[in-house]
């Protein structure tokens, strides 16, 4: 057996490189998985925190993350140019850094700075190991527009499998009696309220429309939606929309619940799923839904997993024509949805891993 060879067979090593909730979002939920089945499959992995507030600079912090991490794997799910600066310097003093992309982060970073920013980001990409696109627009940049070598950048989808605990939770008791009010709910989340390009980037505002559209066709149609943080303006944001559904008449209809609490009881208790953004990366909410059989509408602004019905980004008569059709072939479509091949991406991070040994 060669030294190579004995390599592979070794427990991993690995630093996740990831701020952890709270508040809760799509990719701590996704580290949060990928650390419990790491540690199932015998992995030693370490939970680094990028910044402490202690910390006033990145390369304050950075220091201390590359001792942290020494001889391990760094798997970092961080974006912007000080991280990617950072990391690359690692990458540089021989850390072995993989990087995963969870959405618009890197592309919006690359296109807003200068040229010299764009070398920055382009020389410390190219030293790490592997990058991570959790879809195949993210994958296509960075090869593209980065120029970073076909072989070394992986479209693997975000999605790991949630524990049965996580849908056995209890639901808060205002949240059951919305549930046991409406016959048909409607579920969202969101990880804040903020705007992207000025446009309410998990739109929100559609989910008005919505209601207003189904007024008279599906009087008992409702939608709760979860939103984990209220931070970057939040707070004014919601009474903007509690104003905009009061009215138009749809305020008791729509249910908006802030604050870390788990959205995925009250996932699998919904009749369907929307996702509205104006942007996305590989949506945790959407492999849930559909991993558990539950129909998804979601816009057409990235692309989709099989099964998902898609409307026009940002058009709120095409969100509703595609809701209602999912709602009056709604057995039909969930059978769909439940035949759909359940895909887990863990072995193929594992394998990514193992490259790197």
């Amino acid at each position: 057996m060669t030294g190579r060879q004995k390599d592979r067979q070794r427990p991993l090593e690995i630093a996740q490189l990831a701020w952890l909730p709270p508040p809760f979002g799509g990719v701590s939920v996704h580290v949060q998985r990928l650390v419990t089945r790491l540690r199932d499959d015998g992995a030693q992995v370490r939970m680094v925190d990028p910044h402490r507030r202690s910390e006033r600079h990145a390369l304050v912090a950075y220091r201390r993350i590359h001792r942290e991490a020494m001889g391990s794997i760094v798997h970092a799910h961080v974006a912007g140019i000080w991280n990617y600066g950072c990391l690359g310097a690692m990458a540089g003093l021989g850390a072995r850094v993989v990087l995963t992309v969870h959405g618009q982060s890197l592309e919006d970073d690359y296109c807003r700075t200068n040229g010299w920013q764009r070398r920055l980001i382009r020389s410390a990409l190219r030293r790490f190991r592997a990058l991570i696109a959790v879809n195949e627009v993210i994958r296509d940049f960075a090869v593209s527009e980065i120029g970073l070598a076909p072989g070394s950048v992986f479209h693997i989808p975000a999605f790991l499998p949630p524990s049965r605990e996580c849908f056995d939770q209890p639901v808060d008791a205002e949240v059951q009696n919305f549930l046991d009010r409406y016959p048909v709910v409607l579920s969202a989340n969101a990880f804040d309220l903020t705007s992207y390009k000025g446009v309410p980037l998990y739109g929100i505002d559609m989910l008005v429309d919505l209601l207003v559209s189904g007024a008279s066709d599906h009087p008992g149609l409702a939608v709760v939606v979860f939103v984990s943080t209220m931070a970057g303006g939040g707070e004014e944001r919601l009474r903007e929309l509690d104003e905009l559904a009061r009215s138009r008449g749809v305020r008791e209809r729509l249910l908006v619940v802030t604050g870390s609490r788990p959205f995925e009881p009250v996932l699998v208790r919904s009749t369907a799923l929307l996702r509205p953004t104006v942007t996305d990366g590989d949506s945790v909410s959407i492999r849930d839904a559909l991993w558990h059989g539950i129909p998804v509408v979601a816009s057409d602004a990235v692309p989709r997993p099989p099964g998902v019905r898609t409307f026009r980004n940002r058009d709120p008569r095409d969100l509703w024509r595609v809701t209602s059709g999912v709602l009056e072939s709604l057995d039909r479509i969930r059978a769909e949805v439940a035949a759909l091949p359940r895909r887990d991406s863990f072995d193929d991070v594992v394998e990514v891993y193992r490259s790197m040994v």
